[in-house]
Protein backbone atom coordinates (compact mmCIF):
# COMPACT_ATOMS: atom_id res chain seq x y z
CA UNK A 1 0.00 0.00 0.00
CA UNK A 2 2.50 2.44 0.55
CA UNK A 3 4.41 1.70 -2.45
CA UNK A 4 1.60 2.28 -4.41
CA UNK A 5 0.90 5.54 -2.61
CA UNK A 6 4.58 6.34 -3.74
CA UNK A 7 3.67 5.68 -7.10
CA UNK A 8 1.06 8.07 -7.35
CA UNK A 9 2.70 10.70 -5.88
CA UNK A 10 5.47 10.16 -8.43
CA UNK A 11 3.60 9.77 -10.96
CA UNK A 12 1.87 13.17 -10.24
CA UNK A 13 4.96 15.11 -9.98
CA UNK A 14 6.06 14.25 -13.36
CA UNK A 15 2.87 14.96 -14.71
CA UNK A 16 2.83 18.80 -12.95
CA UNK A 17 6.47 18.79 -14.46
CA UNK A 18 5.09 18.03 -17.70
CA UNK A 19 2.54 20.58 -17.91
CA UNK A 20 4.54 22.66 -16.43
CA UNK A 21 7.66 22.16 -19.22
CA UNK A 22 4.81 22.62 -21.97
CA UNK A 23 3.21 25.76 -20.16
CA UNK A 24 6.51 26.98 -20.35
CA UNK A 25 7.01 26.21 -24.17
CA UNK A 26 3.51 27.74 -25.19
CA UNK A 27 4.61 31.02 -23.37
CA UNK A 28 7.87 30.84 -25.14
CA UNK A 29 5.60 30.13 -29.07
CA UNK A 30 3.71 32.88 -27.93
CA UNK A 31 6.40 35.31 -27.58
CA UNK A 32 7.84 34.28 -30.84
CA UNK A 33 4.60 35.00 -32.14
CA UNK A 34 4.15 38.35 -31.27
CA UNK A 35 7.74 39.04 -31.58
CA UNK A 36 7.14 37.64 -35.41
CA UNK A 37 3.93 39.73 -35.33
CA UNK A 38 5.61 42.84 -33.77
CA UNK A 39 8.08 42.72 -36.95
CA UNK A 40 5.55 42.01 -39.54
CA UNK A 41 3.96 44.52 -38.26
CA UNK A 42 6.73 47.08 -38.54
CA UNK A 43 7.13 45.99 -42.13
CA UNK A 44 3.97 46.63 -43.14
CA UNK A 45 3.75 49.73 -41.87
CA UNK A 46 7.09 50.86 -43.32
CA UNK A 47 6.24 49.50 -47.01
CA UNK A 48 5.22 52.49 -49.26
CA UNK A 49 1.86 50.00 -50.61
CA UNK A 50 -1.50 49.97 -49.42
CA UNK A 51 -1.71 46.56 -47.55
CA UNK A 52 -5.54 44.70 -46.29
CA UNK A 53 -6.47 41.57 -44.70
CA UNK A 54 -9.92 40.14 -45.23
CA UNK A 55 -11.38 37.20 -43.61
CA UNK A 56 -13.66 34.86 -46.31
CA UNK A 57 -16.83 36.88 -46.06
CA UNK A 58 -14.43 40.37 -47.55
CA UNK A 59 -14.40 41.38 -43.69
CA UNK A 60 -11.55 43.69 -43.21
CA UNK A 61 -9.20 42.52 -40.13
CA UNK A 62 -6.57 44.95 -40.48
CA UNK A 63 -4.93 46.88 -42.70
CA UNK A 64 -1.41 49.25 -42.69
CA UNK A 65 -1.49 53.04 -42.24
CA UNK A 66 -1.28 54.04 -45.68
CA UNK A 67 -4.59 52.27 -46.58
CA UNK A 68 -6.27 53.61 -43.63
CA UNK A 69 -5.30 57.12 -44.59
CA UNK A 70 -6.29 56.64 -48.43
CA UNK A 71 -9.89 55.87 -46.52
CA UNK A 72 -9.39 58.82 -44.05
CA UNK A 73 -9.77 56.74 -40.71
CA UNK A 74 -7.49 54.79 -37.88
CA UNK A 75 -6.14 51.31 -39.06
CA UNK A 76 -8.35 50.17 -36.28
CA UNK A 77 -11.59 51.49 -37.09
CA UNK A 78 -11.68 49.57 -40.64
CA UNK A 79 -11.58 46.32 -38.15
CA UNK A 80 -15.15 44.77 -39.14
CA UNK A 81 -15.66 46.68 -41.81
CA UNK A 82 -16.43 45.91 -45.62
CA UNK A 83 -16.04 47.61 -49.16
CA UNK A 84 -19.65 48.89 -48.99
CA UNK A 85 -18.44 50.68 -46.13
CA UNK A 86 -16.45 52.96 -47.80
CA UNK A 87 -16.96 52.44 -51.62
CA UNK A 88 -19.52 52.90 -53.82
CA UNK A 89 -22.10 49.91 -54.52
CA UNK A 90 -20.42 48.98 -57.62
CA UNK A 91 -16.81 49.28 -56.85
CA UNK A 92 -17.86 47.16 -53.66
CA UNK A 93 -19.38 44.33 -55.71
CA UNK A 94 -17.01 44.35 -58.31
CA UNK A 95 -14.14 44.12 -55.18
CA UNK A 96 -16.10 41.43 -53.16
CA UNK A 97 -16.16 39.76 -56.65
CA UNK A 98 -12.43 39.69 -56.98
CA UNK A 99 -11.83 38.36 -53.37
CA UNK A 100 -14.05 35.63 -54.11
CA UNK A 101 -12.49 34.47 -57.45
CA UNK A 102 -8.99 34.70 -55.49
CA UNK A 103 -10.20 32.51 -52.82
CA UNK A 104 -11.82 30.17 -54.93
CA UNK A 105 -9.09 29.75 -57.38
CA UNK A 106 -6.55 29.56 -54.69
CA UNK A 107 -3.85 31.40 -56.31
CA UNK A 108 -2.46 34.91 -56.62
CA UNK A 109 -4.06 37.17 -58.95
CA UNK A 110 -3.01 40.71 -60.39
CA UNK A 111 -5.31 43.28 -61.30
CA UNK A 112 -5.12 46.93 -62.74
CA UNK A 113 -7.80 49.28 -62.86
CA UNK A 114 -8.16 52.82 -64.22
CA UNK A 115 -10.19 55.86 -62.09
CA UNK A 116 -10.75 59.44 -62.56
CA UNK A 117 -9.73 61.06 -59.55
CA UNK A 118 -10.42 65.15 -59.75
CA UNK A 119 -10.69 65.23 -63.42
CA UNK A 120 -7.21 63.09 -63.87
CA UNK A 121 -6.96 59.66 -64.67
CA UNK A 122 -5.37 57.29 -62.34
CA UNK A 123 -4.34 53.91 -62.64
CA UNK A 124 -3.90 51.52 -59.95
CA UNK A 125 -2.63 48.12 -59.44
CA UNK A 126 -3.35 45.11 -56.80
CA UNK A 127 -2.30 42.05 -55.85
CA UNK A 128 -4.48 39.68 -54.60
CA UNK A 129 -3.36 36.27 -52.40
CA UNK A 130 -5.18 33.86 -50.81
CA UNK A 131 -4.49 32.68 -47.45
CA UNK A 132 -4.87 29.87 -45.97
CA UNK A 133 -4.97 27.83 -42.18
CA UNK A 134 -2.48 24.92 -41.87
CA UNK A 135 -4.53 22.23 -43.00
CA UNK A 136 -4.72 24.63 -46.40
CA UNK A 137 -8.04 26.04 -46.01
CA UNK A 138 -8.40 29.21 -47.52
CA UNK A 139 -9.76 31.87 -44.54
CA UNK A 140 -9.46 34.89 -46.17
CA UNK A 141 -7.68 37.30 -48.70
CA UNK A 142 -4.41 39.60 -48.28
CA UNK A 143 -4.25 42.82 -50.71
CA UNK A 144 -1.57 45.04 -52.03
CA UNK A 145 -2.16 47.58 -54.26
CA UNK A 146 0.00 51.11 -55.19
CA UNK A 147 -0.72 53.88 -57.70
CA UNK A 148 0.93 53.23 -60.71
CA UNK A 149 0.47 56.03 -62.69
CA UNK A 150 3.36 57.78 -63.46
CA UNK A 151 4.70 54.14 -64.13
CA UNK A 152 2.03 53.32 -66.51
CA UNK A 153 2.14 56.96 -68.37
CA UNK A 154 6.32 56.37 -68.36
CA UNK A 155 5.88 53.04 -70.66
CA UNK A 156 2.87 54.52 -72.83
CA UNK A 157 5.31 57.18 -73.77
CA UNK A 158 7.88 55.07 -74.21
CA UNK A 159 5.90 52.94 -76.46
CA UNK A 160 4.64 56.12 -78.52
CA UNK A 161 8.70 57.15 -78.73
CA UNK A 162 9.51 53.81 -79.73
CA UNK A 163 6.72 53.64 -82.39
CA UNK A 164 7.66 57.43 -83.70
CA UNK A 165 11.24 55.64 -83.61
CA UNK A 166 10.02 52.98 -85.66
CA UNK A 167 8.45 54.60 -87.91
CA UNK A 168 11.25 57.23 -88.99
CA UNK A 169 13.28 53.88 -89.28
CA UNK A 170 10.62 52.34 -91.19
CA UNK A 171 10.15 55.33 -93.62
CA UNK A 172 13.71 56.15 -93.64
CA UNK A 173 15.31 57.21 -97.20
CA UNK A 174 18.35 55.73 -96.35
CA UNK A 175 18.55 51.34 -95.73
CA UNK A 176 18.81 50.75 -91.95
CA UNK A 177 20.52 47.28 -91.03
CA UNK A 178 21.13 46.29 -87.42
CA UNK A 179 23.57 43.42 -86.44
CA UNK A 180 24.82 42.18 -83.14
CA UNK A 181 28.67 41.18 -82.19
CA UNK A 182 28.21 38.12 -83.64
CA UNK A 183 27.52 39.95 -86.53
CA UNK A 184 23.57 38.80 -86.74
CA UNK A 185 21.05 40.61 -88.78
CA UNK A 186 18.11 41.57 -86.20
CA UNK A 187 16.98 45.12 -87.90
CA UNK A 188 16.71 45.72 -91.03
CA UNK A 189 13.88 48.56 -92.43
CA UNK A 190 12.15 48.96 -95.43
CA UNK A 191 13.99 51.45 -97.74
CA UNK A 192 16.75 48.02 -96.65
CA UNK A 193 14.26 45.60 -98.25
CA UNK A 194 14.67 47.42 -101.39
CA UNK A 195 17.74 47.99 -101.97
CA UNK A 196 18.75 44.77 -101.09
CA UNK A 197 16.05 42.84 -102.42
CA UNK A 198 15.74 40.61 -99.25
CA UNK A 199 12.33 40.94 -97.31
CA UNK A 200 12.88 41.42 -94.08
CA UNK A 201 11.50 37.74 -92.76
CA UNK A 202 14.58 36.15 -95.23
CA UNK A 203 17.32 37.90 -93.45
CA UNK A 204 16.51 38.20 -89.70
CA UNK A 205 18.64 36.01 -87.53
CA UNK A 206 21.00 35.43 -90.84
CA UNK A 207 24.94 36.60 -91.28
CA UNK A 208 25.24 39.63 -92.40
CA UNK A 209 27.88 38.43 -94.30
CA UNK A 210 25.12 38.19 -96.92
CA UNK A 211 24.99 41.81 -97.21
CA UNK A 212 29.00 42.55 -98.01
CA UNK A 213 31.04 41.99 -101.03
CA UNK A 214 33.87 39.67 -100.69
CA UNK A 215 36.24 42.74 -101.67
CA UNK A 216 35.13 44.51 -98.53
CA UNK A 217 34.45 41.21 -96.22
CA UNK A 218 38.65 41.39 -94.87
CA UNK A 219 37.76 45.27 -93.74
CA UNK A 220 34.44 44.19 -92.19
CA UNK A 221 35.65 41.12 -90.31
CA UNK A 222 38.05 43.65 -88.97
CA UNK A 223 35.39 45.90 -88.00
CA UNK A 224 32.83 42.97 -86.15
CA UNK A 225 35.96 41.99 -84.21
CA UNK A 226 36.76 44.89 -83.01
CA UNK A 227 32.87 45.60 -82.06
CA UNK A 228 32.57 42.31 -80.42
CA UNK A 229 35.41 43.14 -78.27
CA UNK A 230 34.77 46.40 -77.62
CA UNK A 231 31.03 47.30 -78.33
CA UNK A 232 32.65 50.15 -80.04
CA UNK A 233 32.97 51.21 -84.12
CA UNK A 234 36.29 50.91 -85.25
CA UNK A 235 36.01 53.92 -87.48
CA UNK A 236 36.36 57.55 -85.34
CA UNK A 237 33.70 60.32 -85.60
CA UNK A 238 30.71 60.07 -87.98
CA UNK A 239 33.11 59.83 -91.08
CA UNK A 240 31.10 58.30 -94.05
CA UNK A 241 32.74 55.32 -95.70
CA UNK A 242 32.44 53.64 -99.79
CA UNK A 243 32.45 50.02 -100.21
CA UNK A 244 30.50 47.49 -102.25
CA UNK A 245 27.33 45.85 -101.03
CA UNK A 246 25.51 42.63 -102.47
CA UNK A 247 21.86 41.97 -103.21
CA UNK A 248 20.14 39.02 -103.61
CA UNK A 249 20.56 37.00 -106.69
CA UNK A 250 24.51 38.06 -106.32
CA UNK A 251 24.61 41.39 -108.18
CA UNK A 252 27.15 43.88 -106.66
CA UNK A 253 27.11 47.85 -106.28
CA UNK A 254 28.49 50.60 -104.53
CA UNK A 255 27.51 52.12 -101.36
CA UNK A 256 28.56 54.91 -98.90
CA UNK A 257 27.58 54.17 -95.22
CA UNK A 258 27.95 54.89 -91.27
CA UNK A 259 27.36 53.33 -88.21
CA UNK A 260 27.62 53.63 -84.78
CA UNK A 261 26.96 51.34 -81.50
CA UNK A 262 24.91 51.24 -78.75
CA UNK A 263 24.61 48.93 -75.72
CA UNK A 264 20.80 47.63 -75.27
CA UNK A 265 20.21 45.80 -72.32
CA UNK A 266 23.59 45.26 -71.96
CA UNK A 267 24.14 43.74 -75.56
CA UNK A 268 25.88 46.01 -78.30
CA UNK A 269 24.07 46.57 -81.31
CA UNK A 270 26.09 48.04 -84.84
CA UNK A 271 23.55 50.18 -86.78
CA UNK A 272 24.08 51.33 -90.41
CA UNK A 273 22.70 53.65 -92.59
CA UNK A 274 23.33 52.66 -96.16
CA UNK A 275 22.84 54.54 -99.29
CA UNK A 276 23.14 52.91 -103.05
CA UNK A 277 25.50 55.87 -104.51
CA UNK A 278 25.46 53.05 -108.19
CA UNK A 279 23.93 56.00 -110.04
CA UNK A 280 25.59 58.80 -108.69
CA UNK A 281 29.23 57.23 -109.44
CA UNK A 282 28.21 56.56 -112.93
CA UNK A 283 27.54 60.39 -113.14
CA UNK A 284 30.77 61.34 -111.32
CA UNK A 285 32.42 58.87 -114.04
CA UNK A 286 30.91 60.68 -116.65
CA UNK A 287 31.29 63.68 -115.43
CA UNK A 288 35.12 63.27 -114.81
CA UNK A 289 35.54 61.69 -118.33
CA UNK A 290 33.74 65.27 -119.71
CA UNK A 291 36.40 67.39 -117.43
CA UNK A 292 39.14 65.12 -118.53
CA UNK A 293 37.91 65.68 -122.31
CA UNK A 294 37.46 69.30 -121.62
CA UNK A 295 40.81 69.91 -120.11
CA UNK A 296 42.72 67.99 -123.01
CA UNK A 297 40.97 70.60 -125.69
CA UNK A 298 41.51 73.34 -123.62
CA UNK A 299 45.16 72.34 -123.75
CA UNK A 300 44.89 71.62 -127.38
CA UNK A 301 43.63 75.01 -127.50
CA UNK A 302 46.38 76.45 -126.03
CA UNK A 303 48.95 74.87 -127.83
CA UNK A 304 47.44 75.90 -130.71
CA UNK A 305 46.77 79.57 -129.44
CA UNK A 306 50.29 79.56 -128.33
CA UNK A 307 51.56 78.34 -132.06
CA UNK A 308 49.33 80.84 -133.54
CA UNK A 309 51.29 83.69 -131.36
CA UNK A 310 54.42 82.07 -132.38
CA UNK A 311 53.84 81.90 -135.67
CA UNK A 312 52.67 85.50 -135.80
CA UNK A 313 55.65 86.58 -133.72
CA UNK A 314 57.70 84.94 -136.47
CA UNK A 315 56.38 86.65 -139.41
CA UNK A 316 56.22 89.99 -136.88
CA UNK A 317 60.07 89.43 -136.48
CA UNK A 318 61.01 87.71 -139.82
CA UNK A 319 58.76 89.85 -141.95
CA UNK A 320 57.11 93.02 -140.93
CA UNK A 321 60.14 93.77 -138.46
CA UNK A 322 63.05 93.14 -141.11
CA UNK A 323 61.34 95.22 -144.16
CA UNK A 324 60.57 97.92 -141.54
CA UNK A 325 64.68 97.57 -140.21
CA UNK A 326 65.33 97.70 -144.09
CA UNK A 327 63.23 101.15 -144.68
CA UNK A 328 64.94 102.86 -141.87
CA UNK A 329 68.56 102.16 -143.73
CA UNK A 330 67.65 102.68 -146.71
CA UNK A 331 66.25 106.42 -145.78
CA UNK A 332 69.02 106.94 -143.94
CA UNK A 333 71.16 106.11 -146.74
CA UNK A 334 68.75 108.58 -148.73
CA UNK A 335 69.39 111.00 -146.05
CA UNK A 336 73.57 110.94 -145.96
CA UNK A 337 73.17 112.06 -149.99
CA UNK A 338 71.06 115.14 -149.38
CA UNK A 339 71.90 118.65 -148.92
CA UNK A 340 68.85 120.74 -148.32
CA UNK A 341 68.23 120.97 -144.66
CA UNK A 342 64.57 120.75 -144.79
CA UNK A 343 64.62 117.62 -146.59
CA UNK A 344 66.82 116.35 -143.89
CA UNK A 345 64.21 117.71 -141.49
CA UNK A 346 61.60 115.77 -143.43
CA UNK A 347 63.65 112.24 -143.22
CA UNK A 348 64.34 112.81 -139.74
CA UNK A 349 60.35 112.76 -138.78
CA UNK A 350 60.24 109.72 -141.08
CA UNK A 351 62.93 107.75 -139.58
CA UNK A 352 61.67 108.90 -135.15
CA UNK A 353 58.35 107.36 -136.93
CA UNK A 354 59.43 104.47 -138.11
CA UNK A 355 61.81 103.73 -135.04
CA UNK A 356 58.38 103.92 -132.79
CA UNK A 357 57.07 101.61 -135.26
CA UNK A 358 59.93 99.27 -135.50
CA UNK A 359 59.91 99.29 -131.50
CA UNK A 360 56.27 98.68 -131.10
CA UNK A 361 56.69 95.54 -133.88
CA UNK A 362 59.44 94.49 -131.64
CA UNK A 363 56.97 95.03 -127.97
CA UNK A 364 54.34 92.88 -129.85
CA UNK A 365 56.68 90.37 -130.85
CA UNK A 366 57.87 89.45 -127.11
CA UNK A 367 54.31 90.00 -125.72
CA UNK A 368 52.75 87.35 -128.26
CA UNK A 369 55.67 85.15 -128.17
CA UNK A 370 59.41 85.69 -127.39
CA UNK A 371 61.57 84.38 -129.76
CA UNK A 372 64.34 83.59 -126.85
CA UNK A 373 61.42 81.44 -125.36
CA UNK A 374 61.88 79.27 -128.62
CA UNK A 375 65.38 79.53 -129.29
CA UNK A 376 67.31 79.38 -126.17
CA UNK A 377 64.87 77.94 -123.66
CA UNK A 378 62.86 78.97 -120.16
CA UNK A 379 65.72 79.76 -117.86
CA UNK A 380 67.25 82.56 -120.37
CA UNK A 381 63.31 83.77 -121.06
CA UNK A 382 62.36 83.87 -117.38
CA UNK A 383 65.93 85.76 -116.97
CA UNK A 384 65.25 88.20 -119.94
CA UNK A 385 61.58 88.56 -118.44
CA UNK A 386 62.81 90.01 -115.48
CA UNK A 387 65.31 92.71 -117.65
CA UNK A 388 61.94 93.70 -118.79
CA UNK A 389 59.68 94.06 -115.69
CA UNK A 390 62.66 96.33 -114.37
CA UNK A 391 62.62 98.42 -117.61
CA UNK A 392 58.34 98.48 -117.63
CA UNK A 393 57.92 98.59 -114.00
CA UNK A 394 61.24 100.20 -112.19
CA UNK A 395 61.32 97.01 -110.22
CA UNK A 396 64.59 95.46 -109.50
CA UNK A 397 63.83 91.47 -110.02
CA UNK A 398 66.76 89.16 -109.19
CA UNK A 399 66.81 86.05 -111.15
CA UNK A 400 68.34 82.72 -109.42
CA UNK A 401 69.09 79.41 -111.01
CA UNK A 402 70.39 76.29 -109.55
CA UNK A 403 71.91 75.75 -113.03
CA UNK A 404 70.69 71.93 -112.90
CA UNK A 405 69.14 69.86 -115.60
CA UNK A 406 65.56 70.81 -115.52
CA UNK A 407 63.88 69.00 -119.18
CA UNK A 408 60.22 70.69 -119.33
CA UNK A 409 57.65 69.42 -122.47
CA UNK A 410 57.55 72.59 -124.70
CA UNK A 411 53.45 73.16 -123.62
CA UNK A 412 54.99 73.35 -120.02
CA UNK A 413 57.35 76.04 -120.95
CA UNK A 414 54.82 78.26 -122.47
CA UNK A 415 52.69 77.76 -118.99
CA UNK A 416 55.42 78.78 -116.95
CA UNK A 417 56.55 81.53 -118.66
CA UNK A 418 53.27 82.37 -119.15
CA UNK A 419 52.53 82.12 -115.78
CA UNK A 420 55.78 83.61 -114.36
CA UNK A 421 54.69 87.10 -116.12
CA UNK A 422 51.48 87.12 -114.54
CA UNK A 423 53.19 86.70 -111.03
CA UNK A 424 55.13 89.45 -111.94
CA UNK A 425 52.76 91.71 -113.30
CA UNK A 426 50.71 91.12 -109.89
CA UNK A 427 53.33 92.22 -107.68
CA UNK A 428 54.56 95.41 -109.89
CA UNK A 429 50.37 95.88 -109.44
CA UNK A 430 49.52 95.16 -105.63
CA UNK A 431 52.88 94.44 -103.67
CA UNK A 432 53.93 97.91 -103.33
CA UNK A 433 57.51 96.79 -103.68
CA UNK A 434 60.57 97.61 -105.48
CA UNK A 435 62.02 94.54 -105.66
CA UNK A 436 61.27 90.88 -106.18
CA UNK A 437 63.15 87.53 -106.70
CA UNK A 438 62.24 84.55 -109.38
CA UNK A 439 64.00 81.72 -108.55
CA UNK A 440 64.25 78.13 -110.74
CA UNK A 441 65.43 74.99 -109.17
CA UNK A 442 65.24 70.98 -109.89
CA UNK A 443 63.01 69.93 -106.75
CA UNK A 444 63.37 65.78 -107.15
CA UNK A 445 60.86 65.04 -109.95
CA UNK A 446 59.64 68.02 -110.52
CA UNK A 447 60.81 71.61 -111.34
CA UNK A 448 59.96 74.43 -108.31
CA UNK A 449 59.51 78.05 -110.02
CA UNK A 450 59.17 81.34 -107.07
CA UNK A 451 58.55 84.57 -107.53
CA UNK A 452 58.70 86.16 -104.22
CA UNK A 453 58.69 89.59 -102.90
CA UNK A 454 58.70 91.82 -99.75
CA UNK A 455 55.43 94.01 -100.37
CA UNK A 456 52.28 94.76 -98.15
CA UNK A 457 51.19 91.09 -98.11
CA UNK A 458 48.01 89.75 -97.54
CA UNK A 459 45.97 87.09 -95.09
CA UNK A 460 45.29 84.11 -97.45
CA UNK A 461 42.98 82.83 -94.82
CA UNK A 462 40.35 85.95 -95.72
CA UNK A 463 40.80 85.70 -99.44
CA UNK A 464 40.31 83.37 -101.77
CA UNK A 465 43.09 84.21 -104.17
CA UNK A 466 42.43 81.97 -106.76
CA UNK A 467 39.21 83.33 -107.22
CA UNK A 468 39.24 87.13 -107.02
CA UNK A 469 41.45 87.81 -110.09
CA UNK A 470 39.37 88.70 -113.34
CA UNK A 471 42.37 89.40 -115.08
CA UNK A 472 42.17 86.99 -118.14
CA UNK A 473 45.48 84.81 -116.75
CA UNK A 474 44.91 85.50 -113.15
CA UNK A 475 46.05 83.20 -110.05
CA UNK A 476 42.57 81.03 -110.54
CA UNK A 477 43.73 79.82 -114.21
CA UNK A 478 47.01 79.25 -113.48
CA UNK A 479 45.84 76.57 -110.25
CA UNK A 480 43.78 74.83 -113.13
CA UNK A 481 46.58 75.00 -115.84
CA UNK A 482 48.69 73.77 -113.78
CA UNK A 483 47.36 71.16 -111.71
CA UNK A 484 46.12 69.94 -115.46
CA UNK A 485 49.92 68.91 -116.29
CA UNK A 486 49.88 67.51 -112.67
CA UNK A 487 51.48 69.72 -110.82
CA UNK A 488 50.37 72.56 -108.26
CA UNK A 489 50.45 76.18 -107.03
CA UNK A 490 51.07 77.48 -103.26
CA UNK A 491 50.40 80.81 -102.06
CA UNK A 492 51.86 82.09 -98.79
CA UNK A 493 52.10 85.64 -97.61
CA UNK A 494 51.51 87.92 -94.32
CA UNK A 495 50.41 91.38 -93.94
CA UNK A 496 53.45 93.53 -94.55
CA UNK A 497 55.88 90.30 -94.62
CA UNK A 498 55.23 90.01 -98.37
CA UNK A 499 54.05 87.33 -100.74
CA UNK A 500 55.68 83.65 -102.06
CA UNK A 501 53.98 82.05 -105.08
CA UNK A 502 55.66 78.63 -105.61
CA UNK A 503 55.28 76.63 -108.68
CA UNK A 504 55.59 73.16 -108.90
CA UNK A 505 55.84 71.24 -112.37
CA UNK A 506 56.20 67.80 -113.33
CA UNK A 507 59.58 67.54 -115.46
CA UNK A 508 59.83 65.45 -118.83
CA UNK A 509 60.51 62.22 -117.98
CA UNK A 510 62.93 59.96 -119.96
CA UNK A 511 62.39 58.43 -123.09
CA UNK A 512 65.12 55.73 -122.38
Amino acid sequence: MKDKNMRSRGDFKDTANDLKNQIAKHIQEDERLRESEKKYRVLVETLPQKIFHKDKNSVYLSCNRNYAEDLKISPEQIIGKTDYDFYSKELAEKYRADDKRVMESGTVETIEERYIQNGKEEIVQTVKAPIKNELGNVIGVLGIFWDITAHKQAEENLKRSEERFHKLIEHANDAIVSVNAKGVINGFNKKAEEMFRYSREEVLRKSSYILISHRNEDFYEEALEHFAKTGASLVKGNNILEGRAVRKGGEEFQVEYSYYTVNVEGEYISTAIIRDITERKIKEKKITEYQQKLRSLTSQLTLTEERERRNFSQYLHDEIGQNLFAFQLQLQQVKNKLTSAENVESINNILNSLRQVINHSRSLTYALSPPILNELGLEKALEWLAEETHKEYNIVVGFLDDKKEKPLDDDMKIFLYQAVRELLNNVAKHAKTEKAIVSIKKNNSCMEVCVEDRGVGFDPSRLDIFNTMKDEFGLFHIKERIEQFGGKIKIKSQPNRGTQAILLAPLKMSED
